[in-house]
């Protein structure tokens, strides 16, 4: 949310956990680091990237008809 402080113009304030959460932050986390166990993306020396092609329309052994 953004106010404007004091009704002056110029003069605004970002307010940050201004609303009750839906919900609590060890939640957010956890579910946070579950997403991060099953994500697909890996990053290596060579960069970020895919960890498989399995569903992609890349994969190098596709045989085209």
């Amino acid at each position: 949310m953004v106010v404007n402080a004091g009704g002056k113009e110029g003069q605004i304030y970002k307010l940050n956990n201004f609303h009750p959460a839906i919900i609590s932050k060890e939640m957010f986390d956890a579910v946070q680091e579950e997403k991060h166990k099953r994500s697909n993306v890996v990053v290596d020396d060579n960069g970020i990237h895919r960890n498989t092609t399995k569903y992609s329309s890349k994969n190098k052994n596709r045989i085209l008809t």
